[in-house]
């Protein structure tokens, strides 16, 4: 939970995306990307781990969205209309613009 909390706080955006749940499928990894950082005396591990968990939900979601569509079109929060296939450059490029 702690991710999550911190980062809502670096970007509101993470309060939507499920990162607790993913860490939960994926718990070993999780455990063991933390035991290799112990090791390492370095976070590189986790780091590239968490980035890989958040790409991962990414794509769950716009599987999630590409499927729910009913129509071609999508409403953005502006009510402008982008094509489905449009969406994931949309959601991949605010993505980005989030984390970096």
């Amino acid at each position: 939970m702690w991710h999550t909390a911190i980062l809502v706080k670096w970007n509101p955006i993470f309060e939507y995306i499920p990162i607790e749940s993913q860490i939960e499928k994926f718990q070993d990894d999780y455990y063991d990307a933390i035991a290799k950082c112990h090791v390492e005396g370095e976070s590189t591990v986790f780091i590239e781990f968490m980035l890989a968990q958040i790409d991962n939900i990414l794509d769950e979601l716009l599987n999630q969205m590409t499927n729910s569509a009913t129509d071609d079109a999508i409403l953005d929060a502006n009510g402008a209309n982008h094509d489905v296939d449009n969406m994931e450059c949309i959601l991949r490029s605010s993505a980005v613009a989030i984390l970096f």
